[in-house]
């Protein structure tokens, strides 16, 4: 009886991780590109912030806030770790923001990645990153998942929650502007590993 138990874990395993396994982890870049969204903290903080990057170089960049519209300059941006997606920047200047010169912004990066993941497929799965384009042009950075033939997407910015049809027309919205009936374009959002 016990074998029957660990070959059926090992099968719900092995399923479970086929779900996860068709989306690409990681992208390697030598530096930071403008359309690339970051997710961090400042330091001493727990609220995560999630920005949009205008221009960068290959040690600075200028995002916008996402949550504020206010717009960072940041430099000194160095690795922390040894897997090469944990960063850190330091403030440099901001305009419509509140944090000061020298504080420090510990984050990671997420670049638009279509062909990185299979959000057609029927099966359950989630949550993955993504990145929505809703009318107007914005973008946003989100958790997408599936549930029950249901698509999910938690926005990080806000924290607002919608469900959309299968051609990404919006079903709900919850703690969201946006309206049902709205259409949105979303593709796969997958962590940058610098390389430099």
């Amino acid at each position: 009886m016990k074998l029957y138990k660990i070959i059926g874990i090992a099968t719900l395993l092995l399923f479970s991780n086929l779900a996860h396994a068709q989306c690409t982890d990681k992208v390697s870049r030598p530096q930071l590109e403008p359309g690339m969204f970051v997710w961090g903290t400042m330091k001493g903080e727990v609220k995560t912030y999630v920005a949009q990057i205008i221009t960068a170089g290959k040690t600075d960049f200028i995002c916008e806030f996402l949550h504020s519209r206010s717009a960072y300059s940041f430099d000194n941006l160095t690795v922390l770790a040894s897997n090469k997606k944990n960063m850190q920047a330091l403030v440099e200047s901001n305009v419509g923001g509140k944090y000061k010169k020298g504080t420090a912004f510990d984050l990671v990066a997420f670049i638009p990645y279509p062909e990185g993941c299979n959000f057609k497929m029927k099966e359950d799965f989630g949550p993955e990153t993504c990145i929505s384009t809703f009318t107007g042009g914005k973008s946003f950075l989100g958790l997408l998942s599936r549930k029950n033939g249901v698509l999910s997407v938690n926005y990080l910015h806000s924290n607002s929650t919608y469900t959309f049809n299968e051609d990404w027309t919006v079903k709900t919205v919850k703690n969201g502007t946006y309206k049902v009936g709205d259409k949105v374009s979303t593709v796969y959002a997958a962590m940058v590993e610098l390389n430099n």
